[in-house]
């Protein structure tokens, strides 16, 4: 089926009840072609969930917010072979996740390393193993925000970051670490 409001290019479906796999599967069914940014922030994610809605990501997305979604490792692995469409994204926010931890928010980093500009993962379950992924593995050309705060990472990991990626700013605070 094709979508309900094909010039859409803003889609804020924030604190409903979309909470299952049946609700995601409506809402993927009917994302506007051109969609530019989705927000499904405060809204209940499973793995499948995340498997239904990645499949239909369009390729124009620039934002896209799953705070506190309850995203998986395995449901943000979904997500982010979704955004492998997306050929211009550049804002990731997936905070308030702390089942994300550091596989799931490396993979979604990850797919979008040369593109993002801002990625967000504040209270995610996120250690130094995140930060040593990025350092070992990713370019992050654009990047202009790295914001960590409350998980658990030490100073020298944060230091290690910094030295590859000296353009990027990491917010993170020194009580947050473990």
């Amino acid at each position: 089926m094709s979508s309900l409001c094909p010039v859409l290019k803003v889609l804020s479906l924030r604190n409903n009840e979309i909470n299952t796999s049946e609700g995601f599967a409506i809402v993927a069914e009917h994302l506007p072609p051109h969609l530019q940014e989705l927000s499904i922030t405060t809204n209940d994610m499973n793995d499948e969930s995340a498997a239904i809605l990645s499949h239909r990501l369009p390729p124009t997305l620039r934002f896209l917010l799953l705070n506190d979604v309850l995203l998986s490792a395995n449901g943000a692995r979904a997500i982010a072979e979704g955004l492998r469409r997306a050929t211009n994204f550049d804002y990731l926010e997936v905070s308030f996740n702390p089942w994300l931890h550091d596989e799931g928010a490396f993979a979604l980093i990850s797919v979008v390393d040369s593109a993002v500009e801002y990625a967000l993962f504040t209270e995610c379950g996120l250690t130094d193993a995140f930060l040593d992924m990025c350092v070992a593995e990713l370019k992050l050309p654009k990047l202009l925000v790295l914001s960590v705060t409350v998980n658990h990472f030490t100073a020298d990991g944060v230091a290690r970051f910094m030295a590859k990626f000296p353009h990027v700013p990491v917010e993170w605070r020194e009580e947050d670490k473990a």
